[in-house]
């Protein structure tokens, strides 16, 4: 596999990690930009009748969902996740989801939206994990809910095979429980 020229180092292997030090200063004005929009947004959406504004939200959920699945090259259908996203949040439906990706992300994006103010903790992250691939994992190839425990580093690729090119190099499984957690692995209840 080719690395890509254009990433120099991965952030686990700078020094500091995990203890990311950054400047807002150069981006204050487009972050109070986004804030004043996303309020007017959220203002129009709220004059909405009840009916408009779940079928809008099921739609920023179903982008989400599709637009996540694509980072990771997955083709889902639109119909399928749409119909996942509702089953998912209660809402009635007479369409058959055949797909276990679908049902799997629209189950982690209803989760996210219930939960975004929660503490991250071990369980969530594993719990997400075992939505999007306990039904699809079907020759055992992930260790699903568990974190990372191979020797061999995991690495986010795209191309043909034998042609592939590594954009990012996760760090070794050993250093996955990060320095400024306590205790083993087993023990850790929040991230």
């Amino acid at each position: 596999m080719k690395k890509n020229p254009e990433i120099m180092r991965y952030n686990w292997q700078n020094p500091d990690w995990p203890q990311f030090h950054y400047n807002l200063s150069g981006l204050q004005d487009s972050i109070s930009r986004y804030l004043i929009e996303a309020g007017s947004l959220t203002g129009d959406l709220d004059r909405l009748p009840e009916n408009l504004q779940t079928e809008t939200l099921i739609d920023i959920m179903v982008s989400e969902a599709l637009k996540s699945s694509e980072i990771e090259g997955e083709k889902i259908d639109y119909n399928e996740v749409r119909s996942s996203i509702r089953k998912e949040l209660g809402i009635p439906s007479t369409d058959v989801i055949t797909d276990a990706r679908a049902l799997g992300i629209a189950k982690l994006i209803v989760s996210l939206r219930q939960t975004f103010n929660n503490p991250l903790t071990k369980q969530q992250l594993f719990d997400w994990h075992s939505m999007l691939f306990s039904d699809s994992n079907e020759g055992g190839i992930i260790d699903v809910g568990l974190w990372r425990q191979d020797i061999e580093p995991m690495h986010i690729v795209s191309g043909p095979m034998g042609h592939e090119i590594v954009h990012f190099e996760a760090p070794p499984s050993k250093i996955v429980i990060l320095p400024h957690l306590s205790g083993h692995q087993n023990s850790i209840d929040t991230v």
